[in-house]
């Protein structure tokens, strides 16, 4: 049975395990028939639909499973996260959740002979599951994983277990022996490499984490003589470095624009203005319940298929080029550009 990209799932919560005061690790149990739909790559996400006063909230969060491990998610709680502190600390084991079937395009080669994963904070949650399918193809993964402490670290089970491979731990909020002390930058990555050297014969990188962190590695590692190809990368967040190459809008269209919308089987048709606000935007404002989740080009939860006219593209931090090709667009980074506009999430 394929999946459908656009459906959600009713899972039933079999376990929630507490990974750190602000983390859970969250279990689902499989209806059968729906195996198929939930095989997922290492690396892959799924969405989760919540309705929250009146309102639905759509939030993506990798799957940390390893093989036979059936469908487990790790949330961290934001300060302000109202589908994360929810999923902290309300829901309960035998609730329903509405679930997307896994997606997303940062996944495991697991052709590489030697991959090194780089994450840190909640960006060790693809990372746990990318470790635990290299581990099983008979491969030793890297490991480096930042943290403020050791209190905040999820899955320290799991990484205790890879400390008898090779793990290498930073904590910028304390000292501890064996570990390097402050956030993998590009001095600490310079002090593991030149101790460490084996790490850069890798010929497969997977970074995730705060955006920051992400650029500062990519560029050291191509500065090592890395391949750009053997570098993959899934941002969490942007920052104000990459916010500020997003090109300039097409100032040249200044009609209405008539917007068809494919969402959940269903056609809707909108007039908007050609001004600063975007197609995700203005569908929401017509009160279209599309999805969506961080609003700034990086989850990918709002991607739509581009169908006929012409859009000003803003950002772009989630897309592979082959989506591009494809015709998909990021409607929270979308401008109408063009009189007559379709899209379609479900494709």
């Amino acid at each position: 049975m394929p999946a459908n990209t656009a459906a959600y799932y009713p899972l039933i919560v079999s376990q929630i395990k507490r990974l750190a005061k602000d983390s859970v690790k969250i279990s689902f149990t499989l209806p059968k028939g729906l195996e198929d739909i939930f095989t997922f790559y290492p690396g892959q996400y799924i969405l989760i639909k919540l309705k929250y006063n009146k309102e639905y909230l759509y939030r993506n969060y990798s799957i940390c499973s390893g093989p036979g491990e059936g469908i487990s998610i790790a949330v961290k709680a934001l300060p302000h996260g109202k589908v994360s502190r929810y999923l902290n600390e309300v829901l309960n084991e035998g609730d329903t959740v509405m679930v997307s079937a896994p997606r997303g395009s940062f996944i495991l080669d697991e052709s590489a002979q030697q991959i090194v994963l780089i994450g840190a904070g909640s960006g060790i949650t693809p990372l746990i599951s990318m470790y635990k399918y290299a581990l099983a193809g008979a491969k030793t993964p890297i490991l480096l994983y930042g943290n403020r402490n050791e209190d905040s670290m999820m899955f320290c089970e799991e990484v205790s277990e890879m400390e008898k491979t090779r793990t290498f731990l930073f904590f910028s909020g304390e000292r501890k022996p064996d570990t390097f002390y402050g956030r993998i930058d590009a001095t600490n990555l310079d002090l593991v490499t030149k101790t460490n050297p084996s790490i850069l014969d890798a010929n497969a990188f997977y970074i995730c984490g705060p955006n920051d962190m992400i650029e500062t590695t990519c560029r050291f590692l191509k500065g090592k003589g890395i391949a750009e190809e053997n570098i993959h990368f899934e941002r969490f967040t942007t920052s104000a470095e990459t916010e500020g190459k997003a090109p300039q809008p097409d100032t040249n269209f200044s009609d209405n624009c008539h917007l068809t919308i494919r969402l959940d089987g269903e056609t809707s048709h909108i007039t908007i203005k050609p001004d600063s606000i975007s197609l995700l935007e203005n569908i929401l404002k017509a009160g279209i319940d599309a999805p969506f989740s961080c609003k700034s080009g990086v989850c990918g939860s709002c991607r739509a298929k581009l169908k006929t006219g012409k859009v000003s593209v803003l950002a772009n931090y989630a897309l592979t080029p082959e989506e591009l090709e494809q015709g998909y667009i990021l409607t929270c980074k979308a401008l109408a550009a063009s009189a007559e506009i379709s899209i379609n999430y479900d494709a």
